[in-house]
């Protein structure tokens, strides 16, 4: 799977691309392991950091919405929920697969690897990017 980071997704040259960079590389990091069992831990290690990680970017992310009042930071925040639900969803599968499962831990994890590539990129481009032109207005604006 091609889950490389391009220049077209940077969105303030700060903490949210950094925080976008480190969600971006646990993702790949997570895709590119194998299917076997016994990447297991490795799996939910990655995962763990993957939803601490995006607890705290969220908050980042919401708090400069709110101080530049962006318009949709409603509909942003439930996204982020819905992400959140849909990232704690894929850890409780990933747990409980395997033996008792009615689904391997293979399984799961090739779904979850096109899960979680999805729920970046479609967060990022479809929502994220939209930040873009409010935060460099509000640059402006308190340079001016």
């Amino acid at each position: 799977m091609k889950f490389a980071w391009r220049a077209e997704m940077n969105i303030d040259g700060n903490i949210l691309d950094k925080d976008h960079r480190a969600q971006h590389d646990l993702i790949r990091r997570f895709v590119n392991l194998p299917t076997d069992d016994l990447w297991r831990d490795d799996a939910l290690k990655l995962l763990t950091e993957l939803r601490a990680v995006s607890d705290r970017h969220f908050l980042h992310e919401e708090m400069i919405m709110d101080r530049i009042r962006y318009p949709q930071l409603a509909e942003h925040k439930a996204q982020h929920k819905r992400l959140m639900e849909s990232l704690d969803d894929i850890i409780g599968q990933m747990e409980s697969a395997g033996p008792g499962s009615p689904f391997t831990f293979g399984y799961v994890k090739t779904k979850s690897d096109d899960l979680l590539a999805f729920w970046f990129l479609d967060h990022v481009v479809k929502a994220d990017l939209r930040i873009k032109p409010f935060l460099e207005k509000a640059k402006a604006m308190a340079k001016a």
